[in-house]
């Protein structure tokens, strides 16, 4: 094999590892935002008063909507994308990264409380935001090609 023929495989290779583990990530960012927007939302999870009356309008309905919107709904576009390879996956993925770290940023600056779990999708979101951008420099590569 020609080293342009390994470059071009080695090439092949990180696209498909940078599109699946977008993939599964967005995948499983998608199924908890919208599990946790119908607990929020449906009062299975509850904040406490004091989270609560920082809310907007102090209403769990209303977080539990905007979480999916925000972060429930883009998340599963972009893994739905990813999964059935478009030419859309790359910026689907690079907003629903920006929308994960931009909630992040504003829950915290809302409810003034700490989780460990913002840390987690924080990164999550960054994951997802290298992840479209990488897709979006190198080109997603064709269906065929992802198969191989």
């Amino acid at each position: 094999m020609s080293a342009s023929q390994q470059t071009a495989t080695a090439n092949r290779s990180s696209k498909r590892i940078w599109r699946v583990t977008a993939m599964v990530t967005a995948t499983a960012t998608s199924v908890l935002a919208l599990a946790g927007a119908i607990g929020v939302a449906g009062g299975g999870t509850r904040f406490g008063e004091e989270i609560e009356s920082r809310l907007p309008w102090q209403s769990p309905v209303f977080a539990g909507i905007a979480l999916a919107v925000v972060v429930g709904i883009p998340t599963a576009l972009a893994a739905f994308t990813l999964w059935h390879n478009t030419t859309q996956a790359a910026l689907t993925t690079l907003i629903a990264g920006f929308l994960l770290v931009g909630w992040i940023a504003v829950q915290i600056a809302v409810i003034q409380t700490f989780n460990p779990l913002q840390v987690v999708f924080g990164l999550v979101g960054i994951q997802l935001v290298a992840a479209g951008s990488q897709m979006a420099s190198t080109g997603t590569p064709p269906r065929d090609e992802l198969t191989h």
